[in-house]
């Protein structure tokens, strides 16, 4: 039996392959990046990943009917909610030119997401806690996310 699960200096690692490291980012990221520490193979990965944005991207939003698909689908969630649909959907009391709005605009869950595992990922690279590195990271997203909707609010781009 062994007492824990993660990898220690020294001892013989196993290899794991492309569909275990994918399916262990999601599930215990902090575990399988000290695997991939120990024995780093990155292309597969790399292509993979890049690969899949491309297309997965471009099936969701290259024609008319997804993008319709996606907008009714949004609509009739509001509407069986008992909300009113509007061309305001998500925030109707800010004008389209806020600040608030801007600052909302710039917001994104996979951004948010993606910071995270790269403070784990870079935790287990430095040999640090996760929690600073998130927290400095965190600081920096928002502080880019400020800018942006500063000169949004104020130039307009």
């Amino acid at each position: 039996m062994q007492a824990s699960n993660r990898v220690t200096e020294g001892a013989p690692v196993e290899r794991v392959g492309l569909g275990a490291r994918v399916l262990g980012v999601l599930t215990s990221p902090r575990e399988t990046f000290e695997r991939v520490m120990a024995d780093p193979r990155w292309i597969g990965i790399l292509v993979l990943g890049v690969g899949g944005v491309a297309v997965l991207s471009s099936a969701f939003v290259s024609t008319e009917f997804a993008q319709r698909s996606i907008l009714d689908q949004q609509i009739a969630s509001m509407e069986a909610s008992g909300q009113p649909a509007s061309d305001d959907v998500f925030a109707p009391t800010l004008g389209d030119d806020t600040f608030a709005c801007n600052l909302l605009s710039v917001i994104d869950l996979f951004h948010v997401w993606w910071v995270m595992i790269l403070a784990i990922g870079l935790a287990v690279l430095w040999k640090r806690r996760t929690g600073p590195i998130a927290a400095t990271l965190y600081g920096i997203h928002a502080g880019i996310a400020l800018i942006i909707a500063v000169l949004r609010t104020n130039i307009g781009f």
